[in-house]
């Protein structure tokens, strides 16, 4: 199991998986986020663009929130108590 730092980067490697999405999807033409973040911006909908932003950062922040206690609970370290 992974420790501290690959912890870390597997959480800045997500992130960079969700921005690469758009371009994976519109390259191969494949229905997902990234595409209706395309069409959502080219088309001005505006209220769809903040839809998103506001679902990647949250998802981020889950993300993030879940590997800071996955590091906590490996490495006793890390802990605050």
């Amino acid at each position: 199991m992974p420790g501290g730092p690959a912890l870390a980067v597997l959480a800045v490697q997500f992130v960079g998986l969700l921005g690469g999405a758009v371009i994976v999807e519109q390259i191969f033409a494949i229905p997902g986020l990234g595409q209706v973040a395309v069409t959502a911006t080219t088309q001005g909908d505006i209220p769809m663009v903040m839809g998103l932003v506001v679902a990647t950062a949250i998802i981020v922040v889950i993300v993030n929130l879940l590997i800071d206690l996955l590091q906590g609970w490996l490495n006793p370290k890390v802990r605050l108590s």
